[in-house]
């Protein structure tokens, strides 16, 4: 039995791919420049997202791969935020990059901005499974919900039913016009079943 594979064992892949480009030489480069200019890197990806006036709804200054993906998700901040501080981060990483070593800087950044993708897609990835697996378990408190009320619920539809089939029978016999007759998706009952008596039957 064969298993479909996981988005995070490609990237797995191509990540292997990128990092067997990078020789001991720019290896050792690229770790120096971002270790030397880390604090530098982490300011301006922070002050690009939290700047932006947008973030004001989802971000504060003391609120700042996988984890940092789940982490927005919870927050509720949208990608175009984070990609923001991608975009600045990337910038500031080429010139410092292109003073260190022209020639090897391109070479360099090159690799960087394919493994960039790879984080920015993993990030993405987990961002979406924990909005899906929020979303599940929102639907999941609203069937508890209702199941909790079930019987008193059951009693009430009931009775908006009946009320709405009577009133039906009422108007036909005494020969109202077919425009004035209530339909049942807008009686009470109706209106019940299609905001939240359908979720008892989703599935």
């Amino acid at each position: 039995m064969s298993f479909p594979v996981s988005p995070y064992d490609n990237i797995a892949n191509v990540w292997k791919g990128v990092n067997d480009r990078l020789n001991s030489q720019l290896h050792e480069m690229l770790r120096d420049t971002v270790c030397r200019h880390e604090s530098e890197l982490v300011e301006g990806f922070c002050n690009a997202v939290l700047n932006n006036p947008a973030s004001a709804v989802f971000l504060s200054q003391g609120r700042a791969d996988r984890g940092v993906g789940e982490l927005f998700a919870r927050l509720g901040t949208p990608l175009h935020l984070v990609m923001e501080g991608v975009r600045v981060v990337l910038s500031r990483l080429h010139e410092i990059l292109l003073l260190t070593s022209p020639a090897a800087g391109v070479d360099v950044f090159s690799c960087v901005m394919e493994g960039v993708s790879q984080a920015v897609q993993v990030i993405c990835l987990a961002y979406d499974d924990f909005r899906i697996d929020n979303s599940r378990a929102e639907d999941l408190c609203r069937l508890f919900v209702i199941s909790k009320d079930s019987g008193v619920e059951k009693e009430r539809q009931k009775s908006a039913l009946l009320s709405w089939e009577n009133k039906l029978i009422h108007d036909v016999l005494l020969g109202a016009p077919v425009a004035s007759i209530s339909f049942l998706s807008k009686s009470d009952f109706g209106i019940w079943f299609l905001h939240k008596g359908v979720l008892c039957f989703d599935g």
